[in-house]
């Protein structure tokens, strides 16, 4: 008799694994395509700014990754009004680089986040944006080195590199090798450089996925998911001891946080190629180098080409 019901639970358990099968993982598998456009808006610095631009991914030689470019900025609305408003005309020239300085970046052949590749390009055309304003015109050279040179300190460069790195991350990153059914929650560590402290440094993160619903989106078989990434406080304090031992200097742990923000992310994704549809995110906590700590938030919506209306 125990025989038979062993055998019986054996049974049962096996149909249940034919009809649950482990979900197959995430891939970065974008198709090849010219351009993408994107509408954006976006909230910084207590603006709000509509966009829209096109996203290009194109093969790196040599490293068999990919370069991540943005191209053919063009702003709809500045708070809530039309940005073709004469008014907006002029104001718009000292707010537009603010959001459209974007280096290009590298991406791994999996898709992973691999670092910029034209920072100094796209400080000095910020430069020259400002400097080439009417009321500006009479910017020193002087001056001009010394914004340089802040830019050459990892808390200010970090200001450039870190919004496209977050946005990378909505958009593809934090869903690699992701193994999630609808309904069900996963959390994974990511190992994040922290060169503010050291070209060494290193900081584990924590990213949290839950995976809400499998849907057709558009035509195609899609998942919404939701993340939320922050320092692991643990290590945290564990990055900011090992600083003070090396550097002989003491950094509180409240003041490392500020330096890596909490993001949260949402949004609707193709299982077969990891292409968003749409997404949002809201990014706190992160420190300004001017002081006080600043909070984003941004809305994506991607017209690829090819999906359906």
């Amino acid at each position: 008799m125990r025989r038979t019901s062993l055998l019986a639970l054996a049974a049962l358990g096996a149909s249940a694994l034919a009809q649950d099968p482990e979900p197959p993982a995430l891939r970065f598998a974008w198709p090849g395509q010219d351009a993408v456009p994107v509408r954006e808006t976006c909230t910084k610095g207590g603006q709000e700014v509509e966009m829209t631009y096109r996203l290009r991914l194109e093969p790196e030689a040599g490293s068999g990754g990919f370069v991540v470019s943005y191209e053919g900025f063009e702003f709809t609305s500045l708070g809530g009004r039309p940005a073709a408003e004469p008014e907006l005309q002029l104001l718009l020239p000292r707010i537009a680089p603010l959001f459209q300085a974007r280096p290009s970046h590298r991406v791994s052949a999996d898709g992973r986040f691999a670092g910029v590749v034209d920072l100094d390009r796209t400080i000095e055309s910020l430069l020259e944006t400002y400097s080439g304003l009417d009321d500006l015109d009479q910017v020193p050279e002087a001056q001009l080195d010394l914004i340089r040179k802040a830019f050459a300190r990892p808390e200010v460069a970090s200001t450039l590199i870190d919004p496209v790195e977050t946005s990378w991350n909505v958009w593809v990153g934090d869903w690699i090798g992701v193994r999630i059914a609808p309904g069900r929650t996963s959390e994974v560590e990511v190992e994040r450089p922290l060169p503010i402290l050291g070209p060494e440094a290193t900081i584990i993160l924590r990213v949290e996925v839950a995976c809400l619903e499998r849907l057709t989106h558009r035509g195609r078989d899609c998942i919404r998911l939701r993340s939320r990434r922050e320092p692991d406080p643990e290590r945290l304090a564990e990055t900011a001891k090992a600083y003070a031992l090396a550097s002989g200097r003491e950094i509180p742990a409240d003041a490392l946080r500020g330096l890596v923000p909490v993001t949260r992310a949402e949004g609707i994704y193709e299982v077969e190629t990891l292409r968003p549809h749409e997404a949002r995110s809201e990014t706190t906590g992160r420190a300004s180098p001017l002081g006080g700590r600043d909070g984003e938030r941004a809305e994506y919506v991607f017209d690829w080409p090819d999906l359906a209306e």
